[in-house]
């Protein structure tokens, strides 16, 4: 059995945007960015996938902070926090997310392998459920158009041939930079 992605393609849009939505909540990053390479190879229509990456996104964060709330205090009973009711780490974990909530929650949006933790965190610490979905809502949307507007602009440049220049300058920054910070790190150690 072999999947044709030409049926997923052509399925009607609300199959589209079903589809989107759950690999999105499965594997948000790689999904969202498969997602907007096959727009900007024009075989999905914009609105599906727009509404099928961000609704994934938003059902994840909404899951992982209920998950972290119906976790609650049991969470600190975990090997890595136990202790930290003792020791009054988490009445300033509760005050520390109150303030910078929003900030970890934007962040974390941007930073792969940080959502998880910071969604299931703000559950733990009893942040309200409107200011969560507020708060993943305005992460969520900026998210959702820079997934689709990097494949865009990578599949332009590859289709120009712009992408064979950017790509070599790009990866002799990287390797002089490493190669800056590698020298800088071993500088004034006597030779072995």
């Amino acid at each position: 059995m072999s999947l044709d992605l030409s049926q997923v393609f052509d399925a009607p849009v609300h199959v589209q945007i079903a589809a989107i939505s759950l690999a999105t909540f499965l594997q948000e990053d790689v999904s969202a960015l498969l997602t907007g390479l096959a727009l900007a190879a024009e075989d999905l229509e914009f609105w599906p996938c727009a509404i099928g990456i961000f609704t994934g996104a938003m059902l994840a964060n909404l899951a992982f902070w209920f998950a972290g709330r119906l976790l609650g205090p049991a969470a600190f009973k975990l090997p890595g926090l136990r202790g930290a009711e003792k020791s009054g780490s988490l009445a300033k974990a509760q005050a520390r997310f109150k303030r910078s909530g929003f900030v970890a929650i934007f962040v974390s949006r941007f930073l792969p392998g940080t959502r998880i933790p910071v969604c299931a965190l703000a559950g733990i610490l009893r942040m309200s459920f409107p200011r969560f979905f507020l708060y993943s809502l305005t992460a969520v949307l900026p998210w959702t158009a820079v997934m689709l507007l990097i494949p865009d602009r990578i599949y332009a440049w590859a289709k120009s041939g712009l992408l064979w220049w950017i790509l070599p300058v790009f990866l002799a920054g990287a390797f002089w930079a490493w190669r800056w910070l590698h020298h800088k790190e071993h500088k004034g150690q006597p030779a072995a």
